[in-house]
């Protein structure tokens, strides 16, 4: 390693600097000249600002390929899984609630003497032991590529030469979550300031031929971790992530999103002058989709959205409406400084279906709707067009005799232009 590196490698943790996904950030920022710009072009400013002290302070000569990693077995996914309404409700288990891989420190750092010079992934100290003699270090820069590419096809050509400059680059790769691995991976423990194997989850990306694994560590940035039980809901979804270890032979590498969200959040906000402006209409994609709320991300950002959020039609459970990686066009809400996050509305992108409800469905006229949902005595019925129906039951009919999804005639009523609600009466089943 040369001399600067390994100078980098061995410095000193600071115990105010945080954690970026497992990789060291530093914590404290420096000022900003504000000059005179406006206060919405300051608060870019300082944004971009942070972001890029954010990846300066990312020591890549603590994430140079120098891991063995077993590529590990598959966790089965639980039958059911809400993503984010469970995650607020404090149901995850414990391992979950316990993790602070914010305190971890990476393994280059402050090597002892009797320990080899390796490079780790950081993880919570929870995960059982296995001793680190059972894994070799691999290293980038000492490998054959001349004999392990020479009979590759072209479209492997193709993988390897993209993951080789996200490694040299830090350039930003996307692929699809195929699934969640557990994994022996090489961690130094905070305690003891040794080196042991311990398992952790990861997702599994694979492009062509190639196993990209994210550990759990590297998936959310510092400060927006989220339950671990999570990632499992992320399989299908889309997700950036730059190459950050590389076992040519294994044919695996290591992999983090949150380097990633870093780059897009900076490219997402750029110029003040150019940068989203509320009302624009962006490109947004689910992460995880729960059965109250979705997980969408958008330049970077991760919002979660209700479901009134979401559509003007009530919608009983978005998982099944919605999946992880169903791309969305949302309205951009603007940008929120203080907390570091962005809002966004999936409603707001579409044309609101009262809207001329009135000439497409008159009052005394009668349609066609599907029930959608009860509450209070009332029913909710959609129509084709996605307008909404707040409903009673007309003389005779109970509650009991009709059901979620059932088709029935309803009678137009009555309009609230005010509130743009349509009042109308279940006349029968169809």
């Amino acid at each position: 390693m040369p001399k600067k590196k390994a100078e980098a490698a061995s410095a000193e943790p600071n115990p105010e600097q945080g954690m970026l996904g497992g990789f060291n950030i530093e914590a404290n920022q420096e000022p900003v000249d504000t000059g005179d710009k406006l206060p919405v072009e300051l608060h870019l400013e300082r944004e971009i600002a942070d972001l890029e002290q954010k990846e300066k302070g990312i020591d890549f000569t603590d994430i140079h390929p120098e891991v063995g990693f077993d590529r590990g077995k598959t966790v089965d996914s639980p039958t059911t899984s809400d993503g984010i309404a469970e995650a607020e409700s404090g149901s995850a288990n414990k391992p979950v609630q316990k993790r602070k891989t914010s305190k971890t420190k990476l393994a280059s750092e402050d090597k002892p003497t009797d320990a080899p010079e390796q490079s780790a992934l950081p993880v919570k100290a929870e995960f059982g032991k296995v001793p680190v003699n059972t894994y070799k270090p691999v290293n980038f820069f000492e490998t054959d590529f001349k004999r392990l590419d020479r009979d590759l096809s072209d479209p492997e050509r193709e993988e390897w030469n993209e993951i080789y400059a996200s490694f040299r680059s830090k350039s930003i790769l996307t692929g699809t979550v195929i699934g969640v691995d557990e994994n022996d991976l090489p961690v130094r423990d905070p305690e003891t300031k040794q080196i042991e194997m311990r398992k952790i989850y990861s997702l599994v990306i694979i492009g062509y031929r190639v196993k990209i694994l994210i550990p759990e560590n590297a998936v959310w940035v510092d400060g927006e971790e989220r339950a671990i039980y999570l990632l499992r809901g992320m399989i299908g979804a889309t997700v950036d992530y730059v190459i950050t270890n590389v076992d040519r032979e294994g044919e695996c590498c290591l992999a983090s999103r949150a380097i990633a969200v870093i780059k897009r959040r900076r490219a997402f906000l750029g110029n003040p002058r150019t940068a989203p402006k509320p009302g624009d209409i962006l490109k947004a994609s689910a992460l995880v989709v729960g059965s109250k709320r979705c997980l969408l991300t958008c330049g970077g950002f991760d919002v979660p959205l209700w479901t009134r959020e979401m559509s003007y039609t009530p919608i009983l459970d978005m998982r099944e409406v919605y999946r992880p990686g169903q791309e969305f066009s949302a309205q951009y809400l603007g940008y929120d400084a203080e907390n570091h996050r962005i809002g966004l509305s999936v409603k707001l992108a579409t044309p609101n279906p009262f809207i001329g409800a009135e000439r497409r469905h008159p009052v005394g006229r009668r349609r066609q709707a599907v029930i959608s949902g009860k509450y209070g005595g009332g029913v909710f019925c959609a129509l084709p067009d996605g307008t909404m129906v707040l409903c009673l039951y007309s003389n005779g009919h109970l509650d009991s005799d009709f059901l979620l999804g059932d088709s029935v005639i309803v009678h137009i009523a009555q309009y609230d232009f005010k509130r743009q609600f349509i009042y109308g009466r279940i006349v029968t089943k169809w």
